[in-house]
């Protein structure tokens, strides 16, 4: 019996696994974006051809470049972007790169530990975690009135547009960084109301 126990991981390592399985998982969709002379972002491939980033890390409209999980580097068009929200759109041409599994951002509770996930082209794949530490206001286009998630973790340089990842690997939500630099999360529901906005009606939802 105590050789059995001392056979099974433990709790320390198995959550260890799991951390690192999220990360791999998420990280298949996550890219870097370069659209800013000496700052570097990081995006997901929300829809087939579309990345969704931080507005903040882009400058200019032209001249985007997308590093790939894979290495390559693709041209990133922007589609739209949206300040108030700090989300900005670009339609890449990417064969293979797979699209985001999302999770349940409404399932969150204060506490739920989290994952920030981000990709620099020198570190590759990077990730810090920590917790669910409160929620913002409510977003009045979210159906369910999801809300802003405030996180206690590292939004380390190159991480703003990465995707806030919860337990199995599944994206909850955009990082970024509010005011006072606080880590902040916008929650899956509302990052697809812009994306479909600027998509579909080239316009952004604004509170």
């Amino acid at each position: 019996m105590l050789a059995a126990a001392h056979n099974r991981p433990s709790g320390l390592i198995a959550l260890s696994r799991e951390l690192a399985d999220s990360v791999r998982q998420a990280g298949r969709s996550v890219v870097t974006v370069r659209g800013r002379e000496g700052l570097a972002s990081s995006g997901v491939h929300w829809r087939r051809g579309v990345i969704v980033t931080a507005d903040h890390a882009l400058d200019r409209g032209e001249e985007i470049r997308v590093e790939l999980p894979d290495g390559g580097t693709v041209r990133g068009t922007l589609i739209g972007r949206d300040q108030s929200m700090d989300l900005a759109l670009l339609q890449i041409r990417a064969v293979g790169l797979p699209t985001a599994q999302f999770g349940d951002a409404a399932s969150l509770r204060v506490g739920h530990i989290v994952l920030a996930v981000g990709r620099h082209n020198e570190r590759g794949l990077s990730a810090s975690w920590g917790i669910v530490s409160a929620f913002g206001r409510r977003h009045a286009s979210a159906v369910d009135g999801t809300r802003s998630i405030y996180l206690d973790l590292t939004i380390y340089p190159g991480f703003s547009g990465g995707p806030l990842v919860a337990a199995g690997g599944r994206i909850v939500g955009i990082n970024t960084l509010g005011s006072r630099g606080v880590a902040l999360s916008i929650p899956n529901a509302v990052v697809e109301d812009v994306v479909g906005d600027l998509v579909h009606e080239g316009r952004a939802w604004r509170d």
